[in-house]
């Protein structure tokens, strides 16, 4: 996580995706809530099975203005 926090701080992104699953879904949800307290500029993309179950409740968490079912395609690269 700290290196996360740090690579955000440090790259500034506008949008950035995190990906989850049901198992880690409460997890996610705090690191979604810590994310948008500490980067609130930072808009957040959920994506991942949990969307299929959970997509209203992603949508009403405050930095959250996406929510996609389809997983992150580990083939992009980033420069």
């Amino acid at each position: 996580w700290g290196e996360f926090c740090v690579f955000i701080q440090k790259e500034q992104p506008d949008l950035v995706f995190i990906e989850s699953t049901t198992p880690s879904w409460d997890n996610d949800r705090q690191q979604i809530a810590a994310l948008h307290e500490q980067f609130p500029a930072v808009k957040i993309c959920v994506v991942g099975t949990i969307v299929t179950s959970r997509a209203l409740e992603i949508l009403d968490i405050p930095g959250v203005v996406a929510a996609k079912i389809a997983l992150v395609d580990d083939s992009v690269e980033t420069p």
